[in-house]
C-alpha cells in the first residue's frame, strides 16, 4: 500500500522533468533591429563556424577607410565576444 504514493511522486517528478526539458529546448529567435538597415546592407547570419569569416557590407562607403586594410577604430561589438580584426 505504501508503494503507490511513491509511484505517484516518481511519475510526477518524471513528468515535471520532461515538461521543463521541452520548454527549455525551445528555439530562440533573434530579432534584428530594422534601424540598422540604414547602415548595414548585408551581413553573415546564422550559425557560423569558428573558422569562418563574418562579413558585413555597409550601406554607404566610409571615406576615411581604405579597402582591404585593417582599421584602428572599433566599428562593431559582438556578443558573445569574439576575437578578430576590422
Amino acid at each position: 500500500m505504501k508503494k503507490q504514493p511513491l509511484l505517484y511522486i516518481y511519475v510526477a517528478f518524471i513528468c515535471t522533468i520532461i515538461f521543463f526539458s521541452f520548454v527549455s529546448c525551445k528555439q530562440k529567435t533573434t530579432q534584428i533591429d530594422p534601424e540598422f538597415a540604414r547602415y548595414i546592407a548585408a551581413f553573415t547570419y546564422g550559425n557560423i563556424s569558428p573558422d569562418s569569416y563574418i562579413e558585413i557590407e555597409l550601406a554607404q562607403e566610409l571615406p576615411s577607410v581604405e579597402l582591404n586594410t585593417e582599421v584602428q577604430e572599433k566599428f562593431f561589438s559582438f556578443l558573445p565576444f569574439i576575437k578578430g580584426k576590422t
